[in-house]
């Protein structure tokens, strides 16, 4: 990963995404979409589907403390 970040257009992401998908069936490595069990699990008096969620984006992993 380099130092700098710049966004990519929402066009150029789609057109990289359906290329990807008619190519190799996959988008960037994922081959089937995730589709959530009836397995769930409590927590905070609420359930979720999968013990893992998004991880923290570069904006908190630059930030001073």
């Amino acid at each position: 990963m380099s130092e700098l970040m710049t966004p990519i257009p929402f066009r150029e992401l789609m057109t990289w995404i359906t290329t990807e998908y008619r190519r190799d069936g996959a988008v960037f490595g994922v081959h089937k979409p995730y589709k959530a069990g009836v397995k769930k699990l409590p927590i905070f008096g609420e359930t979720i589907e999968t013990p893992f969620g998004p991880a923290a984006g570069p904006n908190t992993q630059l930030a001073q403390n």
